[in-house]
């Protein structure tokens, strides 16, 4: 009999025996539906290997073959080449999704591998280049290549000093993250993004608020938007308004970074008339830096729509807004309806807030049309902050019965 065999297969047994087929298809469908932090997702291999039953059951499913993690070696290895010719033969003609790096070294083009996904372009749905060798984006990016199902692309290096086009043979492109922006050498569709984010770290020039501003300058149909909340900068000359009619979500993160202050430029220049959803993340990195609250912003938001605010902060509290910081916040948030404080580093759900937040007769309610309150933080110092909370959220209520409608504080 041959070795190549599972056992199950060998003792003539199988453990789904007079089971509906379509369980292990279920099965192996939900194993392989979590992001693999692996180079090389082996799950479907393992699942392939239990029986002939859980073989076919995989066979079956072209989608938990669609995930394509590769890194690209200097010197290829026969064994990676071969599993990937595997994943996609089983993937079929599903879209696929593509994460690719490389060893630093690789300067070479005419890699075999490379040339094996690149093959693959015209099924690509979302790419993923990490820590890849500036030369390599040309080859990965290239107007030669075919492009139509490309929805999602990010970048986390820059192909400076390499540029590309790809702007004519990628019609559904909507989501784009970049790490070095430079519009005038990614050959990008600017104008139909939908979603853009710009992950800026220490001396990368996403956090440079000109480069950000030309991008922007192009994207004017855009929905959401994340970008760093402090960058290098201002620019010393007075920008042009920018006007985003379709712009609802806005995401502002805290990094660690070598900074100078909020972009009051770019905040100055943004018009957003449809503004709904506002959401700050203080990242464990940012511990270095201390939270400094916008005036630019405060206007800029008191000038929106603005009915959902978010705030997650993990690491040292001191990079997160503190409860006068949140209480400026609120105050340029008039029609603001829900409020969400999540993480290890939020330092505002004090006494004080809460006393805010609260009905007193003879001062103005804050946020008057406030509907949703949840705080999700291990921050519990005091039970007296817990105290205070309730005894806020219940006056609103008994002031308000038709309007606070929930109000929660887990740990």
């Amino acid at each position: 009999m041959s070795p190549s065999k599972s056992l199950c297969d060998r003792c003539g047994y199988s453990p789904l025996a007079g089971v509906d087929a379509q369980i292990p298809e279920a099965v192996s469908a939900e194993l392989c539906s979590f992001p693999s932090k692996h180079r090389l997702d082996q799950r479907p291999l393992i699942i392939a290997s239990f029986c002939r039953t859980w073989r076919n059951a995989t066979l079956a499913l072209p989608t938990i073959w669609s995930d394509i993690r590769i890194h690209i070696r200097m010197v290829p290895k026969r064994a990676e080449l071969w599993i990937l010719r595997i994943w996609l033969q089983r993937s079929g003609d599903h879209p696929l999704s593509v994460n690719i790096s490389s060893d630093s070294e690789v300067e070479h083009v005419d890699n075999p591998t490379l040339d094996l996904i690149i093959s693959t372009s015209s099924r690509w749905k979302e790419l993923y280049i990490r820590d890849v060798a500036p030369r390599l984006h040309s080859g990965l990016l290239d107007s030669s290549h075919d492009y139509q199902m490309l929805h999602s692309l990010e970048f986390t290096s820059s192909p400076s000093p390499y540029s590309f086009e790809i702007s004519r043979n990628t019609p559904l492109l909507r989501t784009l993250t970049i790490h070095r922006p430079s519009a005038e050498r990614l050959g990008i569709p600017w104008a139909q993004l939908q979603h853009l984010s710009f992950r800026g770290t220490e001396g990368q020039l996403s956090s440079n608020s000109q480069a950000i501003l030309d991008i922007l300058a192009l994207t004017a149909n855009l929905h959401t938007l994340t970008m760093p909340y402090y960058v290098q900068g201002p620019l010393n000359y007075n920008p042009r308004s920018i006007h985003m009619p379709n712009l609802s979500k806005l995401a502002l993160r805290v990094s660690r970074g070598l900074v100078i202050g909020p972009p009051a430029d770019i905040f100055t220049a943004l018009d957003l008339p449809v503004l709904k959803h506002v959401s700050f993340e203080v990242l464990a990195s940012a511990d270095r830096v201390a939270w400094r609250t916008s005036t630019d912003l405060l206007v800029l938001l008191s000038r929106s729509p603005v009915s959902c605010l978010i705030i997650t902060a993990h690491g040292k509290s001191k990079s997160s807004p503190s409860d006068e910081d949140l209480v400026k916040v609120l105050q340029a948030l008039p029609g603001l309806k829900g409020l969400h404080l999540l993480g290890t580093g939020i330092r505002c759900t004090t006494k004080s807030l809460f006393n805010r937040l609260s009905y007193k007769p003879d001062v103005p309610i804050l946020v008057l049309l406030l509907k949703y309150i949840s705080f999700r933080t291990k921050q519990l110092e005091h039970e007296v902050d817990i105290a205070s909370f309730v005894d806020a959220m219940e006056s609103r209520a008994k002031h308000q019965p038709n309007v606070l409608q929930k109000f929660q504080w887990s740990a």
